[in-house]
């Protein structure tokens, strides 16, 4: 039954990749493995640690290299949503796989086209855009890589 809970909280992992928040729902498995006595405490809150560290890498990311390379807030925002709309919206191509894509090119659509509309310069835009996708990128691996941290601590100490 370990396994089983171990293979949903990987899956849970890797919805970090549509843009759903994975990380923060996998705590359940290891919350399961708590509860029948196959975790301790000090591991779980490890675990919640990591979590809790993951989703704070992940906003930082995405915030502090826009805010580094001069893009505001507005086209911040617009990033985000845009990469959790293009995210949703093309999970249904290529069986999953268009919801990775959609999640990035969100994340540089919603900054160039904020950008487009305010700066009306096609390479500022792009330029912006591409900051944008590089803190989510950047963002979304790190926080995948602390997710499969915690699969393994709820392996290993399970």
């Amino acid at each position: 039954m370990k396994i089983v809970v171990l293979i949903f909280q990987f899956l849970f992992v890797l919805s970090n990749l549509v843009g759903l928040p994975g990380n923060i729902v996998s705590l359940v498995c290891p919350l399961i493995l708590l509860i029948w006595g196959n975790l301790t405490i000090k591991y779980f809150i490890l675990i919640v640690i990591i979590i809790g560290l993951g989703e704070i890498i992940e906003f930082l990311s995405t915030y502090l290299s826009g805010k580094y390379f001069g893009l505001d807030k507005k086209s911040i925002y617009f990033s985000i949503a845009f990469a959790i709309i293009l995210g949703i919206l093309m999970a249904p191509i290529l069986f999953g796989i268009g919801a990775v894509i959609g999640t990035f090119v969100g994340a540089f659509l919603g900054t160039f086209l904020y950008e487009i509309y305010t700066t009306k310069n096609i390479l500022t835009s792009i330029k912006r855009g591409l900051i944008s996708l590089t803190g989510k990128v950047t963002g979304t691996f790190i926080k995948i890589a602390l997710g499969l941290t915690t699969v393994y601590l709820s392996y290993l100490f399970g």
